[in-house]
């Protein structure tokens, strides 16, 4: 008998038609994260999304509660039924049944639930309940998670060379960085910027996609002209030097507790009537390939994305999906369906990303740090002409950037760092 939480309730949540009971649920998570996360985010300002406000959507606080079983609460899967019923079947278990939390065909496994671990009626609510039988013709063989025999010699050396591999990755990414040659430092690169314009601009995380006229930044700098900077620390620039910022796809590797850190930099580093502008991947579009039906422009993304993302990813969750189906080449062939809780899990849980955001989300945190007329804009378009034209369009195929990019401005207000404006 398994009880987990329920990947088809969690997306549920960030519906806009919710039932008095989910509405319950994101306000009673909603406060448990503000709980969660008040000492560690004390180092930045951010408000989080307010659910229990009259008149606003539970969108932010939906967004917070996948994000925080994905993520913060150091959970590997979130499964479906499918996924379960998959994994239990793979294992060697056969009659798998659905129960309610409560209720069991055995009179053994009834009532087991930790029902006081949150309010009345809520664990019902987000609870998948799987039970299996062992077949009575299986030995008594170990089996690994594929169902076949594997010798424990050949085990214990995959798990030495999955065990030794992060080490090394680590002594080599520490070798790199301490060869960084002085000329790539950031206040050297941040000087001739300066010198060199009269409207100083921040690009941060630019990894290969250098601009024009851009002060390129880096955790890792590729080139000669791109400075290092760390996005989690405060910037090693004064107060109001730019006119604007900008952040590609930069802002979902930083947990939770670091992001309102990098915003309360580029308030800081920014003059007034200076603008930010972050784009990254929008959870909302993630959450809605969830549906059962998609359009040809949303299949040809998954197929993708599937393809070049999810091939490679070396988590456990997807190498075994492809052993047990055969990973997908790269010459765009179709991998034979990507199960929806699978690709939701690696896009949410297992990709590089540390915390996805939706649109309310990101603009509470904005607005948290003190910028005002946020905006959503479309990823090669902004009202301002120096914000145009900046997305890295090479990274995917024509179409899917518009689909998959959420990208909001702010502007920081006269008066803010200079006292006395208005």
């Amino acid at each position: 008998r398994i009880a987990t939480p329920d990947l088809v309730f969690l997306a549920g949540l960030h519906g806009d038609e919710l039932t008095v009971a989910e509405r319950r649920y994101i306000e009673w998570f909603h406060l448990e994260t503000r709980s969660l996360l008040g000492g560690r985010a004390r180092g930045g300002t951010a408000r989080l999304p307010d659910a229990s406000s009259e008149g606003k959507s539970p969108g932010g606080s939906a967004g917070l509660v996948v994000n925080h079983y994905m993520k913060a609460w150091e959970i590997e899967v979130v499964y479906d039924e499918p996924m379960l019923r998959e994994a239990l079947e793979a294992a060697g278990f056969r009659a798998v049944t659905r129960c309610g939390l409560t209720e069991s065909g055995d009179e053994a496994l009834r009532g087991l639930a930790n029902e006081g671990r949150m309010p009345p009626n809520l664990l019902r609510l987000e609870s998948l309940v799987l039970e299996a039988s062992k077949s009575e013709r299986e030995s008594g063989t170990r089996r690994t998670s594929l169902g076949t025999k594997e010798p424990s010699a050949q085990r214990k050396v995959a798990k030495t060379r999955r065990g030794t591999s992060p080490r090394a990755a680590v002594r080599r990414a520490s070798r790199c960085l301490g060869s960084v040659p002085r000329a790539w430092r950031c206040a050297d690169i941040a000087r001739r910027h300066f010198a060199g314009t009269r409207v100083p601009k921040l690009h941060l995380g630019c990894g290969a996609h250098r601009l024009d006229g851009w002060l390129n930044t880096d955790l890792s700098p590729r080139f000669p002209d791109v400075a290092r900077l760390d996005a989690s620390r405060r910037f090693p620039f004064p107060d109001n030097a730019f006119a604007y910022v900008y952040s590609e796809y930069m802002l979902a590797s930083l947990s939770f507790s670091q992001a309102p850190t990098m915003l309360s930099e580029c308030h800081r580093v920014l003059s007034p009537g200076g603008k930010v502008r972050i784009a990254t991947t929008d959870l909302a579009f993630l959450i809605g390939l969830y549906r059962p039906e998609h359009s040809a422009l949303e299949s040809r993304y998954m197929q993708w994305a599937s393809t070049r993302r999810m091939a490679p990813c070396r988590h456990s969750l997807c190498r075994e999906f492809w052993r047990r189906h055969g990973a997908p080449d790269q010459s765009g062939r179709d991998p034979g369906g990507v199960p929806a809780g699978l690709f939701l899990n690696h896009h949410l849980h297992t990709d590089r990303a540390r915390f996805v955001y939706n649109a309310p989300v990101l603009t509470e945190m904005l607005a948290g740090v003190g910028f005002t007329n946020i905006v959503r804009c479309a990823p090669t378009w902004s009202e301002d002409p120096a914000l145009r034209g900046l997305a890295n369009e090479a990274r995917m195929p024509d179409g899917f950037l518009e689909m998959e990019c959420l990208t909001l401005e702010a502007t920081k207000p006269f008066g803010a760092g200079q006292p006395g404006r208005s």
